[in-house]
This record gives C-alpha cells, sequence and structure tokens, in this order.
C-alpha cells in the first residue's frame, strides 16, 4: 500500500503447522510385585498445549526379543503418577518393561528398559497320572512334570491312592523323585484312582487330575505239585505244599462211581484255618521274602476220615484264585487191612524206643504204640496239635518238655544281614527271617564287635529284638563294626549264626582340643582317645562337666558308650590326677 493505494496481492502461500511428538514418560518404576503381576508407575505429563492422548507399553521376558507390537492401555491417575497393573506373568521370570505416550502426532520416545523379577511361586500340577503297565496286584505309573517350574526347581513329587468309591484318599510317597513308579494294587480287577502333586522350595502345587486304571486278572493258580498220601486202616492224610503268592484256596475233591469228581466239604474249613495261620504266623516273626525267592514252602494237611479199609480210592488237590482252578494229578491209593492197622511197624516201634529212651520216658512207649503215634508222626504234628496228643496220653510235664524239645527242630540260619541308615553312633541293620521249622522264632540275637588294626575285638556285644530289623546305639564313630544275627525259638533257643557284615559309622570330629588331649594322655594312643573324645563332644560334654562329675556317674557316662574298661580306668585315673594337681586341692 502507497498514497496511491493498495497494490495487487502477492501469490498465495500455504504452510501447515506441526505438532510435537510427546515427551517420554518419566520416573517409571514398579511396585507391588507378585507372582503374576507387578504394578507400573510414571509420573504425568505436563504438555497442556498438545495433551497425551494415550499411553502404550510393551515387555518380554529377560532372554527374549522385544515384541512388535505395542498395547494400548488406560492408566489409573493417584497423585499426579499414572500407574497400570500387569497381570499373567510367569513366576519366577526377570520382565523387561517399556512405556511410550501418545498424543495426535502420534507415539513418543519409549523409556529406557525397567528389569523387573517375578516373585517365585509353587509349581502348577503335574499332567494326570497314566499307567503304563498293569498287573494283578501292581500299576506302573508315571506323569508329566509342571509345564513350569515358577521360578524354584520341582524337588519331589506327592503319590496318593484310593479304591473308586471311596471317599478319603491314602498317601503312598511324598519323596518319589524318579519314574516310573511302582505301585501295590491288592485286589485284582479292582479299579484304583490315583493323582500326584510337585513340590517345590516355596510349597506343593494343586493336585493332578485324577487317573482311573484297573488291575489285571490274575493269571490262573499253578496246580499243586508233590502232593502225598499216608494211609491207614480208615483214614487218609493228604499233604501238599502252599503257593502263597498265587493260591487264595483249595478244593479237595474225591471221585465216586456214578457221581464224578466231589466236593469233600468238611476240608473247606480245615484247609482255610491253615492258610490263616501260615499267614499269622509269617506277620508274627517279620517274615517278608521276595516271591521270586526260592524257598522252602509251608505244607498244607488235610485227614480224610471213615474211609473203609482194603479200598482204593482216588482223590486230587484244586488250587483257586480269583483267575480260575488248578488240579493236581489224580492221587490213587488204597487203604491198609485192619490187622496191618492195629500195630506200628518194627522199624517204626524200634525209632519210638529211641526217642522215648533218649528222653527218659520209656513208659510212654507202650501209650503211643497202641494209639499208633510212631516218633515220624510226632515230629510232623503242628505245636498245638502235638499238646492235644501229650494231654490224651497224659505224659508229665517234666517228659513232655522233653519229647517236645526231641521232636522240635532249632531255627534255621536267617540272612546274612545288610545296613538301612548308617549314623556316627548307630547302625540299622534288617535281614531275611530263617525258612519255617515248626516252632516260630521268638526273638533274634545281634551280635556285634568292633574291628581295628590289630584285628578283632576282645568279645561280641549283644542285642535282642523281636523283628527282622534293629538298631543298635551307642557305637563309636568312624570304626568298622561286624554284625552277626541268629534266631530263636522256644524249645531250642538260639539256631546257628548269620553270616558276618562289615559296616563302618559314619566320620565325626571333636572340636574341643583341650578335651581331645586329656584323653590322648589318658590313653597313650590317639586313634581310640580322638574317637571317645569325638562322641563326647557331639553328645555335648565339655572337659569341665566330665572333670565335675563324681566319679561315679562318670564311670557310668563311659560305660553307656561302650568305652573299654581299660580305658575306663585309665581316663578316671587321669581325671583324679588333674584333681589331685588343682590348686583347689
Amino acid at each position: 500500500r502507497n498514497g496511491g493505494g493498495d497494490g495487487p496481492w502477492s501469490p498465495i502461500v500455504i504452510q501447515k503447522t506441526t505438532v510435537p511428538p510427546p515427551q517420554q514418560p518419566t520416573t517409571l518404576y514398579s511396585s507391588e510385585t507378585t507372582s503374576t503381576s507387578t504394578t507400573l508407575s510414571w509420573d504425568l505429563s505436563s504438555d497442556d498445549a498438545f495433551p497425551v492422548t494415550a499411553y502404550q507399553i510393551r515387555y518380554c521376558r529377560n532372554s527374549e526379543e522385544w515384541p512388535d507390537d505395542w498395547l494400548t492401555i488406560a492408566p489409573t491417575e493417584v497423585d499426579s503418577r499414572l500407574s497400570h497393573v500387569v497381570e499373567t506373568l510367569w513366576p519366577g521370570h526377570e520382565y523387561c518393561f517399556q512405556v511410550r505416550a501418545v498424543n495426535s502426532q502420534g507415539p513418543g520416545d519409549a523409556t529406557d528398559s525397567l528389569k523387573v523379577a517375578v516373585k517365585c511361586d509353587v509349581p502348577p500340577p503335574p499332567s494326570q497320572p497314566e499307567c503304563i503297565e498293569q498287573a494283578s496286584d501292581s500299576m506302573l505309573l508315571s506323569w508329566k512334570a509342571p509345564i513350569r517350574d515358577n521360578g524354584s526347581e520341582v524337588t519331589a513329587y506327592s503319590l496318593q491312592m484310593r479304591k473308586s468309591g471311596d471317599e478319603e484318599w491314602r498317601m503312598l510317597s511324598e519323596e518319589i523323585t524318579n519314574m516310573p513308579v511302582e505301585v501295590n494294587c491288592p485286589e485284582p480287577r479292582t479299579t484304583y484312582e490315583f493323582r500326584v502333586r510337585a513340590r517345590n522350595a516355596l510349597g506343593n502345587s494343586a493336585w493332578s487330575d485324577v487317573g482311573e486304571f484297573q488291575t489285571a486278572a490274575p493269571p490262573p493258580p499253578q496246580a499243586p505239585e508233590a502232593v502225598s498220601v499216608i494211609a491207614s486202616h480208615n483214614t487218609a492224610t493228604l499233604n501238599w505244599p502252599h503257593h502263597e503268592t498265587t493260591v487264595t484256596g483249595y478244593e479237595v475233591q474225591q471221585y465216586r462211581e456214578g457221581d464224578g469228581w466231589v466236593a469233600v466239604m468238611e476240608a473247606e474249613e480245615v484247609v482255610t484255618d491253615q492258610i490263616k495261620r501260615i499267614k499269622r504266623e509269617r506277620k508274627h516273626i517279620g517274615l517278608d521274602i521276595e516271591p521270586e525267592r526260592v524257598r522252602k514252602r509251608p505244607i498244607i494237611c488235610f485227614t480224610k476220615d471213615n474211609l473203609d479199609s482194603g479200598t482204593e480210592y482216588k482223590f486230587r488237590i484244586g488250587a483257586k484264585n480269583s483267575g480260575g482252578h488248578a488240579f493236581s494229578s489224580d492221587l490213587v491209593f488204597k487203604t491198609e487191612d485192619d490187622q496191618s492197622s492195629k500195630r506200628l511197624s518194627d522199624e517204626e516201634m524200634e525209632k519210638l524206643r529211641e526217642l522215648c529212651k533218649s528222653c527218659d520216658a520209656e513208659e510212654y512207649i507202650e501209650r503211643f504204640a497202641r494209639s499208633l503215634y510212631d516218633a515220624e508222626t510226632l515230629s510232623r504234628m503242628p505245636p498245638e496239635e502235638l499238646r492235644d496228643v501229650f494231654d490224651k496220653m497224659q505224659v508229665l510235664p517234666r517228659h513232655r518238655e522233653r519229647l517236645r524239645k526231641a521232636l522240635s527242630t532249632p531255627p534255621g540260619m536267617p540272612s546274612k544281614p545288610w545296613k538301612g541308615d548308617v549314623s556316627f553312633d548307630s547302625v540299622v541293620l534288617s535281614w531275611d527271617a530263617p525258612l519255617p521249622s515248626g516252632y516260630p522264632v521268638v526273638e533274634y540275637i545281634v551280635q556285634y564287635q568292633a574291628w581295628n588294626k590289630l584285628g578283632p575285638g576282645e568279645q561280641w556285644e549283644e542285642v535282642r529284638c523281636g523283628s527282622t530289623c534293629c538298631k543298635i546305639d551307642n557305637l563309636f564313630a568312624s570304626t568298622e563294626y561286624y554284625f552277626r544275627v541268629a534266631a530263636c525259638n522256644e524249645p531250642h533257643g538260639q539256631g546257628p549264626w548269620s553270616p558276618d557284615t562289615m559296616v563302618r559309622t559314619l566320620d565325626v570330629e571333636c572340636g574341643d582340643d583341650s578335651l581331645k588331649n586329656v584323653f590322648r594322655e589318658a590313653l597313650n594312643t590317639s586313634e581310640y582317645a580322638d574317637k571317645v573324645a569325638a562322641q563326647l563332644f557331639h553328645d555335648q560334654w565339655t572337659l569341665a562337666c566330665l572333670q565335675s562329675l563324681p566319679e561315679d556317674r562318670l564311670r557310668t557316662v563311659l560305660s553307656r558308650m561302650k568305652v573299654k574298661e581299660g580305658a575306663v580306668h585309665a581316663i578316671l585315673q587321669r581325671f583324679r590326677s588333674q584333681e589331685a594337681d588343682s590348686p583347689a586341692s
């Protein structure tokens, strides 16, 4: 414009204004971190000219790469700070987080990576148990480990079982570390339920889904073998070995013309009682032998009465279980005629005389002979039946005990003992019971002695127990001991010793040099003195405390620890000399 007025307009220029990107969020940190979540918070943006319209986050585990996509969130404002809870994280893992702001221009710069360690947790449950192999009395189970350990390694599994339909679960083990696991299931053709849980340093997981499996049908029993018969003029006693692991019962059958094979009804109760007694006696003596072990089987007996003399009979024995029946070969025999049945043979009479003379009981020879009780028959009788015979024969107590002892056999040799738990001052031993020999084992004698460089100790120490497992205490540390076991029954007492087993106790050190030095001076041998001192030190005895004890009390403490008598005397003498040399004396 000038004095002449407005000039023409210039060409139009178009200029677009730009919006700056939002600022980088500041002061990003985390709080309230649990095993599955954490709370992120940052300062509220102060750019009023170009306000932030949204926030975005992204995160990944520390060992992974950043994801390409950002997650838009709606944070919560509290006291000029924004926060957002990130959930569904994996326990025990470290995560990296970034946050950025968004306005109308777009996203701004992201924050620096924030590392957050999520707390560890108990593991998730393992998979449902699977049955790998089924038998009539056991199952082989396995399962898959939890999909993750939640930051703490799984150390063991717990397994529970119950019969289908039962309410209560039974714990089988809480320390399973290896798979597969064999589980004993007592009943064939029965459905059992199983569940498992995992354990880490933080505790147990929830239980897995329940797995249901049915035990298989048992195989048919083995037919009775070695069936024998002892026949008189009117009776027949059948004997056969009992297969404990495969047979639940027996059926005695007699062949009759026109009727075929017929069950002998009175035999069922007699045989069933014998099977129960066999199981009860084996539980009493603690017998626990693997089915595969070859051993002498107990004998089942049944006597059929009221037979005709001089007549041929045919019997057979049927073994049975839930898998079926199996019959022995036919047993054909002939009863004796009346004349031969009324007296013992010359050989039987001679053996009976020898038995009675050895027991100073000649007055009973004719009584036994008239009742047809020979020495072999008496020796085969169970203790209860033999007692009844003695009652009928009116045998006096002093003769009864001698005869009973002569007719019985001593217990057999137990197996070589094997070690269980071993500590510095104790050993747990187990062994197999001897084979049955008529009278049950009533107790066991366990003997032991220390072994040193000069050979075995002076004498055997012994303890007694009533089962096939025993804990021997008050042993010396770092010492080799030899152990042996003998069984005892009532008539004969102790049987033969088992082979020796060597077990070394664990090492233990004496941390009290003054105690160790005093015992070395007293015993003049560092090896044995150190063992005694270490034992006392572990039992929290100090030198001052021992010196304050009366002499009889100190002797009792040392004797209870099985310290040799000569060593006890030397230690007491040393303590007396110290007391005499002390200023107080």
